[in-house]
């Protein structure tokens, strides 16, 4: 269902049988880990023109990866992260430590 890179490829999924008779498939949210349990393998100091999809291609290859920087961090709004010039962007190593999917 879902691609190999995406964040939702390892979710458990749940299909429901509709009134009509046509069954719906759903992925169960998925967990978020806790601030710092990520290893951080580099620091990026953050400028006004970064996107953490350029951030994740440049550190991981894979700007599908955006969310790994993501959970990584400390701020709960994706857009927020790095969002002030200078501030350190912890970029995780790819696979490495508790961040899941």
């Amino acid at each position: 269902m879902f691609d190999s890179r995406s964040r939702y490829r390892d979710q458990p999924q749940r299909e429901i049988e509709l009134a009509d008779g046509t069954r719906q498939r759903h992925v169960l949210p998925r967990w978020i880990p806790e601030p710092g349990e990520a290893t951080i393998g580099a620091q990026h100091r953050a400028t006004d023109s970064d996107r953490l999809d350029n951030l994740a291609f440049r550190y991981l290859g894979l700007a599908e990866g955006w969310w790994l920087i993501a959970d990584a961090g400390l701020e709960m709004h994706p857009a927020k992260i790095g969002s002030k010039p200078g501030e350190n962007v912890g970029i995780p190593l790819p696979q490495a430590g508790p961040v899941k999917g």
